[in-house]
């Protein structure tokens, strides 16, 4: 099991990117094979995928949804937008 594309509304996703920025995606998992297998899937996208740890870490990415529903709805965005983490470099 990986959870995946739960953060990236799919209008969003759809286009890819926002502002001309490509998009994040957030993976959390237990197996290190799936979540990596994903993460092929995810670069073949043009996307970038980021590492959330632990499928229990998944309680949280359901959590960062809600507050992305709630701040499209506040500013009008249509679901039109998405988290990003800087650095663009990241650690391996």
């Amino acid at each position: 099991i990986v959870k995946a594309f739960n953060t990236t509304h799919a209008p969003t996703l759809a286009e890819g990117q926002v502002d001309a920025v490509a998009l994040d995606v957030l993976l959390a998992s237990d197996d290190d094979a799936a979540k990596s297998h994903v993460s092929e899937l995810v670069k073949a996208a043009g996307l970038r995928p980021i590492d959330a740890g632990q499928l229990d870490n998944a309680r949280l990415l359901e959590r960062l949804t809600a507050f992305q529903i709630e701040l499209s709805q506040r500013y009008g965005l249509d679901f039109r937008l998405s988290f990003k983490l800087l650095p663009a470099e990241l650690p391996t």
